[in-house]
C-alpha cells in the first residue's frame, strides 16, 4: 500500500480510509480497519512507527463506504405526502438489483466488523433468551425509526439509513439463528 499522510484520507477497496495518529499500543490495532477484514497488515499498511518516514504510530480509521459514480448523481424531487423524511423521490442511474445489492455489500461488511468486534453475542444471548432477544433488538431499532420520522438526528452515523440498516441486519442474524436451530 502507498505511504498516507496523517489525516488524509483515501480510497481503498471500495472504502474510504482517514489515517489517523495513534499512541503506539495496541488499542490502535483494535481501532484499526485492516484488523476486521483481513490479517493485520502492519509492514504492508505502513502503520508502525519505526517503518512510516514520520515515525508516528497510525491506525486506518473506515470513513465510509464508497459510493458508485451514478449514485453521486441522485437528485431529489419532493412528492406530496404528510412524511418529510420520505416524501422524496429519487432519480438515480442505478437499477433497484444494483442498490439492493449495494445494501446487501454495506450489511455483510457491517456485519463481520461487528461481529469480530462482539463475537457471537447475539447468537449467545439468543441461546440464553432465545426470540425475546432478537424481538427487543428489532422493536429497540423500529422505536429509534419512529422518533427520526418526525425529527433529524442528532448523532452522527445513527439516521434513519442506519436504523434501518440495522433492523435489516438484525433481522437476517435471527433468522441465521431460527435456521441453526432447524438443523
Amino acid at each position: 500500500m502507498e505511504y498516507h499522510e496523517i489525516g488524509e484520507r483515501f480510497e481503498y477497496d471500495g472504502v474510504v480510509l482517514e489515517v489517523v495518529k495513534g499512541r503506539g499500543n495496541a488499542t490502535d490495532c483494535h481501532k484499526c480497519y485492516f484488523r476486521y477484514f483481513s490479517n493485520c497488515l502492519n509492514i504492508v499498511a505502513d502503520c508502525n512507527s519505526i517503518i512510516r518516514k514520520d515515525k508516528t504510530p497510525i491506525y486506518y480509521k473506515l470513513v465510509e463506504q464508497c459510493k458508485p459514480k451514478d449514485m453521486e448523481q441522485k437528485t431529489e424531487n419532493k412528492v406530496e405526502g404528510r412524511d418529510k423524511v420520505f416524501a422524496t423521490q429519487a432519480t438515480n442511474n442505478q437499477s433497484d438489483e444494483e442498490i439492493y445489492g449495494s445494501l446487501l455489500d454495506k450489511l455483510f461488511t457491517t456485519y463481520k466488523a461487528k461481529n469480530h468486534d462482539y463475537s457471537n453475542a447475539f447468537s449467545e444471548m439468543f441461546d440464553e433468551l432465545g426470540i425475546d432477544y432478537a424481538y427487543g433488538k428489532l422493536r429497540e431499532k423500529m422505536n429509534r425509526i419512529k422518533v427520526l420520522r418526525k425529527q433529524p438526528n442528532m448523532v452522527e452515523n445513527e439516521g434513519l439509513e442506519d436504523a434501518l440498516l440495522d433492523t435489516a441486519g438484525y433481522a437476517i442474524l435471527t433468522l441465521v439463528e431460527l435456521q441453526k436451530r432447524k438443523n
